[in-house]
């Protein structure tokens, strides 16, 4: 096991118990409120899925400062569209699924998912301050992280969605 593969590990025990369990339902297939980026597997098998996996460093311009990017190669389906590619009346609903405080626009029944090779996942520091903790992890390359507050949650369209700031769209299906 390479050092960089341990510290990932070490960032997955190290997150709260309930935060993993969520991203793992939504990065189901078989979930039924998953959203964006998705593995063919049941939550509970995802876990599996990341410890075994080798992780390597990724330096990647959508991942900022104190976030820390790697990359596996685990295969999945990658659910992110450009809102700028749909009309810009195209219902989206604005959320925030894992209590960030920031939203997330997901568009519904919006094209395929892509299959992708490799997975990256995003650690940076536990808000206690002791250690590192999972932020997020997902087939496909980053996206850089929505910094509009979750006040502005519920629906909306495509426009007002890139009125408030954000670029990107989850596909739900």
């Amino acid at each position: 096991m390479n050092e960089k593969t341990k510290l990932v590990l070490d960032a997955i025990r190290n997150t709260p118990v309930e935060y993993m369990d969520r991203m793992c339902e939504m990065r189901s297939t078989h979930h039924s409120e998953n959203a964006g980026s998705v593995f063919d597997a049941h939550s509970d098998e995802i876990p599996d899925l990341l410890k075994g996996a080798e992780w390597r460093p990724y330096d990647h311009g959508d991942i900022q400062s104190p976030a820390i990017g790697f990359r596996a190669e685990i295969p999945g389906r990658m659910g992110i569209i450009r809102l700028s590619d749909l009309d810009p009346q195209h219902p989206v609903v604005l959320e925030d699924p894992k209590g960030t405080g920031k939203i997330s626009a997901v568009v519904e029944n919006v094209g395929d998912r892509t299959m992708v090779g490799h997975t990256t996942m995003i650690l940076g520091p536990r808000e206690d301050g002791r250690g590192l903790q999972v932020w997020t992890f997902h087939p496909g390359d980053p996206i850089r992280p929505s910094e509009v507050p979750a006040s502005n949650a519920g629906a909306s369209t495509a426009g007002e969605a890139v009125a408030l700031g954000l670029d990107f769209a989850k596909v739900r299906s």
